[in-house]
């Protein structure tokens, strides 16, 4: 078992023949069995709801129209094959979460042989090809897309990306005649063209995914000119450039963009993510589902380290491209494979596991041959076991990771840890536990968080309910008022179904607040309250209160309703 050794056994016997096979059943065979658990786990609050669970899309895709499936923002960017997927998950098997987590690890062991294919395509020897699968295969950082059903994204784009790059490679003992070779090379194109755009489709971060294609293609097919390859994927480019423009356009009217960065910020914010997941990468242990970016985290030396690495990786792959490394090659492909989540692009959610799922494909392509390369004579006699231990190490964290996911308030059981001062941090794991039906514990977390942080104006109406809860009307009153006086739309809401659903009139120390209800609520008012009674009976308040000019207004869209 020599990860320097060549090529596949010779046929003939079949133990040869069952050896041939076993650099392939083995990390898919070792997949299977640390991530079975997952085909037990539930859904959980954190996407889910909004992906499938909740989202009517994936009850009825055509519920709202063609372009409301084509551009999903109920997802928050155009993905309308991810949600057709699970639109026929919800049509067979109903909200059961055990097939989609099924269909999830089938993904993932999908993913694992096309890597390994594609590693046997790069002239990596059968070994070698295995550690790169197997690498890939366990490595924590595969745990939260595996078993997050909202994971799928990663899964199945990276598959369709993977299928790509085999398809347009083509069969490499190009055993055919020149025009078969030529009519084939032309649905080949075609072919990997259409499964780049289906992932993009999926997900818009796979933008890259054409170039990934032509890299993976040229570590195949290293007499392929490279130019050539590229603009036989320029279709697939131009049509993932669009979709990325279209989401883009949709985050920006769903108020999903933050302010622009100065350029410092851009640095600081690219080289620590960078710090972050390449210390994820080397040390795989208290892995969450979300980042904060907040001060010190990483700290700078962190940063300084991983802008050395990157500058490095750059340095090293611009010198050994030209001469056919595969090791540079998959250098490059893993940094462009991780450009768009990098920092380098606007986004609100810093950084994730799930991100790193299809970079680690290419830093397992570029790493596992380096090694092998670069102690030949060690590996021939430890390799094995070294490899194994490696193994066995990554495929007990996994394990052991997959337990965050067994239910909702666990997902978030390590942010507060982390990240004891952001809000964030007690809203998620809050409305984890309210998810798991642990009202309690989730109330007196909600009331924790009004008490540290009584401007995080996320959950006010969640507090107003615990506070009730607990017993203390004065109190939740007071939080209500605030949530009011701030804006927030679904204390505004909360509030005014509390006055229609009351018999009398607010009390007259009210009317400053009733008036800022309205100010602040009106376009939320007029976008949901459809009741032409309700909306008769938000004037009577206005009247009653003395607020004539408002009350003219609610009057107003009375009678436009009416009409």
């Amino acid at each position: 078992m020599n990860l320097g050794g060549d090529g596949p056994p010779r046929p003939g016997h079949p133990a040869r023949a069952w050896l041939g096979a076993l650099p392939l059943a083995a990390p898919v065979a070792l997949a299977a069995l640390v991530f079975a658990r997952a085909v037990g786990l539930p859904f959980v609050n954190w996407d889910d709801p909004a992906h499938f669970s909740d989202n009517p899309l994936a009850a009825h895709p055509l519920a709202h129209g063609l372009r409301a499936l084509l551009l999903t923002r109920e997802i928050g960017y155009p993905a309308p094959l991810l949600l057709l997927s699970y639109a026929l998950d919800r049509a067979l098997w109903g909200l059961a979460p055990g097939p989609y987590h099924a269909e999830d690890l089938l993904l993932h062991l999908t993913c694992v042989a096309l890597l390994f294919r594609l590693a046997r395509r790069w002239g990596v020897s059968p070994w070698q090809a295995s550690a790169v699968a197997t690498l890939f295969a366990v490595h924590p950082l595969v745990v939260e897309p595996v078993c997050w059903v909202t994971g799928r994204k990663d899964l199945l784009s990276t598959a369709l990306i993977f299928g790509a790059a085999l398809v347009a490679a083509g069969d490499a003992r190009d055993a055919m005649g020149p025009s078969c070779r030529a009519l084939s090379s032309a649905g080949r194109w075609g072919a990997a063209n259409a499964l780049v755009v289906l992932a993009v489709l999926v997900l818009p971060r796979a933008v890259v995914g054409a170039v990934v294609v032509v890299l993976l293609v040229r570590g195949a097919r290293p007499a392929w000119e490279i130019r050539r390859t590229a603009l036989r994927m320029l279709p697939a480019l131009g049509v993932a450039l669009g979709v990325v423009f279209v989401g883009a356009r949709e985050l920006t009217a769903l108020g999903g963009v933050p302010p622009p960065r100065p350029f410092t910020g851009v640095a600081a914010d690219v080289a620590a993510v960078w710090a972050l997941q390449l210390g994820h990468l080397l040390v795989p242990v208290d892995l969450l589902a979300y980042y904060f970016r907040v001060p010190g985290d990483p700290p700078a030396w962190a940063m300084v380290a991983a802008g050395l690495v990157a500058c490095a990786a750059l340095v090293f792959a611009a010198l050994r491209l030209r001469q056919g490394s595969t090791a540079a090659l998959g250098v490059v492909l893993a940094l462009v494979a991780y450009a768009p989540v990098s920092g380098v692009f606007v986004i609100r959610r810093w950084t994730s596991d799930s991100y790193m799922y299809l970079p680690l494909a290419a830093i397992a392509l570029a790493g596992v041959p380096a090694v092998a390369r670069a102690w030949p004579r060690a590996l021939a006699s430890s390799g094995p076991l070294v490899a194994a231990s490696l193994a066995a190490v990554l495929a007990a964290l996994s394990f052991a990771g997959t337990t965050r996911w067994a239910s909702s308030a666990r997902v978030w059981a390590g942010s507060i840890a982390r990240y004891p001062g952001e809000p964030l941090s007690y809203e998620h794991e809050a409305l984890g536990l309210a998810a798991d039906g642990r009202e309690a514990e989730a109330n007196a977390l909600f009331i924790q968080l009004a008490e540290r942080f009584p401007d995080w104006d996320d959950t006010f109406d969640d507090e107003v309910r615990a506070y009730e809860a607990a017993g203390e009307p004065r109190r939740a009153a007071q939080v209500l008022a605030h949530g009011v006086q701030v804006g927030s739309i679904p204390c505004i809401r909360m509030y005014w179904m509390r006055l229609l659903a009351s018999p009398l009139p607010p009390p007259p120390e009210q009317r400053a607040l009733v008036a800022t209800a309205f100010v602040q609520g009106f376009d939320a008012m007029k976008a949901g309250l459809h009741d032409v009674a309700a909306f008769r009976r938000v004037v009577a308040i206005l009247q009653a209160e003395g607020l004539g000019d408002l009350a003219a207004q609610a009057a107003d869209h009375v009678r436009a309703m009416e009409r």
